[in-house]
């Protein structure tokens, strides 16, 4: 239980890092391609799930 309520008061904080602007800056490119890729990025950042970004 003190687990739980542990991980639960660091949430915010874990989010808040995820969501930071400028992570994806450790990208490397400025084609077109890749600034969508860091768009969708920064879409689905702030959220709580595991997102599988693919391409070659």
């Amino acid at each position: 239980a003190d687990e739980e309520s542990a991980a639960a008061a660091q949430a915010p904080a874990r989010r808040a890092r995820r969501a930071k602007p400028g992570r994806s800056a450790e990208m490397i490119g400025s084609s077109p391609e890749i600034g969508r890729i860091r768009t969708l990025i920064e879409k689905v950042a702030p959220c709580d799930a595991r997102v599988l970004i693919t391409g070659e």
